[in-house]
Order: structure tokens, then sequence, then C-alpha cells
């Protein structure tokens, strides 16, 4: 058989990174174009139902999100040793698994879908929508769960930049079908659903291909190939994945969903609408989790396990840095971001904007680190700390919104639990089983809010020299953090790191120009 390829060099990850962070951008874009229209045409309250479209896959679908990103993992591991007698035990192994699982839990959909309402309160004019969109979310989500094992090929090659260009198209296309069914037929919640599900379908089959032809057709699913050796490792993983795939859940939904039960219906979809700031500053991170991953697993196959530690706490101290600067600009321009997308209206939920956003100046880095547990298989960290946390959340916020605090209350809950997760007890897990001292971690808290307390100046600054115009301030702004820009860089990382950035951006430079001259 052929030997698999994988590449972890500094040219794909710059190749990834780049395409990863196009779609983001464009992903981006297209959700701050797409959300005003679809508050416009569905009001806040079809929106916050929108929203809470994915609540019931997230939370029965665990048990078998699991065993799908530990089977990754494993077989991530058994590609890059070559072995494929193991490669085709653990996937043929997971796929009979999944849809076996799949066939015990629709019973489990099926009445959640008729008692949708006991669930989530919504008009019931909407019921027939609303459950044709869940039922279209629970197709999605079916046919994501053999996708993250069949498609895993593609991640251990370290060709993230496939799935990123093909996401792009998919992007683009999507909102396109949305604005075009919607202004054709009508606001009608099951256009999503069904837009959402034809084209994961498409992209299903064409992945399908790619990932085959990477593995040349020696990756098989088989089952003879079905055996219960891997059932120990991969179910303790797993087990330990549940625990942090529903205590994520628990911070992830939770909050829309005890406003739209507690607090009020209608403000659960300004919520909602409000929470794609602080999710656009926190799927960055996700982009660098995503990128990072691959390099992980990669490197702890081959027992690289210095440049594992290096490049997590470089990816930790620099998501820090960005945050600083993210979060600070959202702060000071809050105001104005709602004003200019949302219209005058929601300029009354600056401070809501303000609140879900100023946390994560400390809790960003933690999706630098993610990956390190699922490479060395030490998800019990993450495992406890969502789990545990998760519930923290959820009891603080009910107990804060009962006594009076509404949804400042719920705000308050997940601050409380999302830095008490993601600054103190991940980042001592790394600590522990890496060997990084803890006191890194906090050095690193110490500048992140040093660096958001220079740029909110800079914003200040701004506003007293610009007053009145969204865009001037806004280009003095970037210009001045530009000019203060190796301050924090200075700041923000070692010298070793400072001459490693370096270094190796005149290296991709001279690779870029060298391989377009070939």
């Amino acid at each position: 058989m052929n030997n698999f390829k994988s590449d972890s060099s500094v040219l794909r990850i710059v190749k990834n990174g780049m395409f990863m962070m196009l779609r983001f951008g464009i992903g981006s874009l297209s959700a701050i174009i797409l959300i005003p229209f679809l508050v416009k045409q569905y009001g806040s309250i079809g929106y916050g139902l929108v929203a809470l479209g994915g609540f019931l896959t997230q939370y029965v679908g665990l048990i078998s999100r699991s065993i799908s990103n530990s089977v990754g993992r494993f077989l991530n591991i058994a590609l890059n040793k070559n072995d494929w007698q193991q490669a085709n035990e653990i996937l043929s192994t997971a796929v009979f698994t999944n849809i076996g699982i799949i066939c015990i839990q629709l019973p489990l959909f099926v009445l959640a879908i008729w008692k949708l309402n006991w669930l989530i309160d919504f008009p019931t004019e909407m019921m027939v929508d609303f459950r044709i969109f869940v039922g279209c979310n629970i197709a999605i989500f079916y046919i994501g769960l053999i996708e993250g094992t069949v498609f895993t090929p593609i991640v251990a090659a370290n060709r993230l930049d496939i799935g990123a260009k093909i996401s792009i198209f998919v992007q683009l296309i999507r909102i396109v079908l949305i604005f075009s069914l919607i202004s054709g037929i009508g606001a009608r919640l099951w256009i999503i659903g069904v837009v959402d599900l034809g084209i994961k379908l498409a992209v299903f089959f064409i992945l399908l291909i790619i990932s085959r032809k990477l593995v040349d057709h020696n990756l098989v699913c088989r089952w003879r190939f079905v055996t219960l050796k891997w059932a120990r490792p991969i179910l303790r993983m797993a087990g330990w994945s549940l625990f942090a795939s529903f205590g994520f859940a628990l911070f992830n939904k939770t909050d829309v969903w005890i406003i739209n039960r507690f607090v009020d219906v209608e403000l659960a979809g300004v919520y909602a609408a409000i929470l794609v700031w602080p999710n656009f500053v926190r799927q960055i991170g996700g982009q660098f989790a995503a990128l990072l991953g691959p390099v992980y697993t990669i490197d702890y196959a081959k027992g690289n396990m210095e440049r594992m530690v290096y490049i997590c706490m470089f990816s930790y101290r620099f998501l820090g840095l960005l945050s600083a600067i993210l979060v600070g600009f959202i702060i000071v321009f809050a105001e104005d971001i709602l004003l200019l997308w949302m219209g005058v209206d929601y300029v009354q939920y600056a401070t809501l904007l303000k609140l879900m956003t100023c946390c994560l100046i400390v809790t960003l880095g933690e999706t630098a680190i993610w990956g390190v547990f699922t490479a060395i298989d030490k998800m019990q960290y993450p495992g406890w700390a969502n789990i545990v946390l998760g519930i923290v959340n959820l009891v603080l916020s009910l107990i804060l919104v009962f006594s009076g605090f509404g949804v400042y209350g719920v705000i308050a809950g997940t601050i409380v639990s999302t830095v008490l997760k993601c600054s103190v007890i991940l980042p001592y897990g790394i600590a522990k089983e890496m060997g990084v001292p803890f006191i890194e971690f906090l050095q690193t808290y110490i500048v992140n809010l040093a660096i958001f307390g220079l740029v909110w100046c800079l914003g200040a600054l701004v506003h007293a020299l610009v007053p009145g115009s969204i865009f001037g301030q806004c280009a003095l702004f970037a210009s001045l953090v530009l000019v203060m820009l190796p301050v924090m860089l200075r700041v923000g990382f070692t010298r070793v790191e400072r001459n490693d950035i370096a270094t190796r951006m005149k290296k991709v430079v001279s690779i870029i120009r060298l391989h377009h001259a070939g």
C-alpha cells in the first residue's frame, strides 16, 4: 500500500491559514449582512427561533458526536503512522457504530419534534414551519456525524484548505439562496433549514470523493474490519469528550434558551442577534484551533513534543494580544456598531454588547490549547471543566434571573463560569501535562488587560479628536493601533518568540516567492 502523505510544514500552515481566514472573513461578512435581513423579515421572535433551531441536536446527539471526535483522533494517528490495517479497523468500527447510535436516537428526536412546545416558547402559527426547520437541522447533524469520521483523511493530511475553499463557495451560494427564496416566497422558517440541508448533502458527496483520493482508496469501510479491540480507548476518550461536549452545550445555547423561557421571548431574539459580535471574536479563535489541531496530532504521532509546547504557548499569547485589540474595538465603538448594523432601535443594547464581549480578553486563548488535550488523549481536563462550569453557568444564571437581574444575570453567570473554565482550569491542565509553568498563563492575562487598557485609551482619544464621523474614527483608531503594535508585540511575546516571528515571516515570504516562481 502507498504511504499516507501529511504536511505540517510552515508553508502548509500558512496556506491553510490564508484560506481559512478568507473563509472566516466571507462567513463573517455574510452573517453581518444576513442577520439584519432575517431580523427584519422574521422579527425578533422569529430570529430567536432560528438561533435555537439547533438546540435539540446539540443535546440529544452528544454521544454520537463524542464518539466521532474520539475516532477522528485515533484514525488521524493511524494514518500518519501508515498503519492501514489499524486505520480500516477504526474507520469501519466507527461508521457502523455511529449508524447504530443514530437509529437508537431517532425515536428521541421524533418525540422532541412532536413535543417541541415543551422545550421552546414560540407562536402557534409557526408550529409547522419550526418543526420542519428543526427536522432539517437534525438531518444535517446526522450527516455531520458520519462526515466527521469519513473525512478524517483531509484533516490528517493537514489539507484544511480544501474544506475552506468549498466552504467559501457554499457560503456565497447559501446567502444568495436564502435572500432569493425569502424575498420570493416569504419569511418561512423552513426555507433556511431546507437550504442548509441541500447544501450539506452536496458538500458531503464532494468531500467524500476528495477524501478517497487522498488515501488512494486504501482506506475502506467494511463489516469484516469491525472489531471490539478499539472499543476501550475510543470509548474512554469519547466518554470525556461527551462530558466536554455536554458542558460546552451548556455554555453555547443556554443563554438564549434561558432568556427565551424565563425573561422575554423578543429579548431572546435581540440577544441572539447581538451575540454575533462576541461570536465573531470566538470564531477567530476557532479558526486557529482548527488550524492547529492537525499540527498538534501530527507532531504527537511523530514525537515532536517540544514543538507542540512551543506552538501552543505562542498561539496562546498571540490570541491574547488579538483578543485585547478586537474586544477593545468592539467596546469603544459598541454604540456606533449597533447603529450602523441594526438601526437606532438597537443602540440601547450597547451595554449588553460590551458585557457579552469583555471576558474574551482573558478567555479567547483557550481555543489554542484545546487541540493539545485531544492530541495527547487527556480529555478529562476539558471534560470536567466543561461539565462542572457548564452546570455552574446554568444554575448561576437561573439564580440571578429569578433574583430580578434579568438578562444581566444571564451575562454575569456566563462571565464567571467562562473565566473559571478558560482562564484557570484548562490552562492548569496544560501546565500539568506539558510541563509549562502556570505563571506564564497568569502573565499573559496581565499583558492582555494592559493592552486592552491601551486600546481603550486610544479609542477614547479618537472619540475626542474626531467627533461624529464613525469612518474617520475607525481609520484613525486603526492607524494608532498599528503605530503602537511594535510596543504591544514587545510586551506580549518573549524575545525568542519575537525573533522567531521575524525569522519565520522572512522564510515564509521567500518560500512563497520561490513557489510562485517555480
